[in-house]
């Protein structure tokens, strides 16, 4: 499986929290973006963080019944998806909370969760991500299918009070700047610059 790097370079004048969302190249009703990756630390101008992952898709759920910028999604189960052979589950009650084991569905390229009928309104949330942290999520509904294609862009951005896991409000994200990774470039570096602007190195 290929990994993908994507080096990140504080060149501003303040420290930052860098991370990264995926953006779903059209609008979904209902679907949630939260920070994919972020830094652990601030990180200081002239100071680098460099992020990895191999392009691997993902079931989640947690027990987060509302969901809106500022929340904190945390998965309480993670299990791996495959778009082909792997891309349905059912969220189920019984005995308790959990994602079946993930059978080839009926929609190849889409990922399809069934939440069941007697799964609690307000309570839980599911969803998909890569490379083990969600990267879309949902309210769980009883009785309802949901269908997710990942087509992702990836986006970068600079915060203050931000963690892997919190929504946000993608409409409302300042300094971001979407990251573009060539055919068979897997490593790319981007640089904010003094006047907070993203750029995006030339990749030869």
């Amino acid at each position: 499986m290929t990994t993908y790097k994507l080096k990140l370079v504080n060149q501003s004048e303040a420290p930052w929290f860098l991370y990264v969302y995926q953006g779903p190249r059209e609008p979904s009703q209902g679907v949630l973006c939260p920070i994919w990756l972020c830094s652990p630390f601030m990180i200081a101008p002239t100071v680098n963080y460099s992020f990895k992952w191999t392009p691997t898709d993902i079931f989640a759920w947690g027990a987060v019944g509302i969901i809106e910028p500022g929340v904190v999604f945390s998965a309480n189960q993670i299990l791996a998806a495959d778009l082909e052979t792997a891309n349905s589950t059912n969220f189920s009650m019984d005995p308790a909370p959990h994602f079946t084991t993930p059978e080839k569905g009926q929609s190849p390229g889409s990922l399809t969760i069934k939440a069941g009928s007697t799964v609690p309104a307000d309570t839980f949330s599911i969803g998909i991500g890569m490379s083990d942290s969600a990267t879309y999520v949902l309210p769980a509904v009883p009785n309802r299918i949901y269908m997710i294609k990942p087509s992702p862009t990836i986006w970068i951005a600079a915060g203050t009070d931000v963690e892997v896991g919190m929504i946000i409000d993608t409409s409302a994200v300042k300094q971001n700047f979407h990251v573009i990774f060539p055919p068979n470039v897997f490593e790319v570096t981007c640089t904010l610059d003094k006047n907070n602007k993203w750029s995006q190195a030339s990749s030869n």
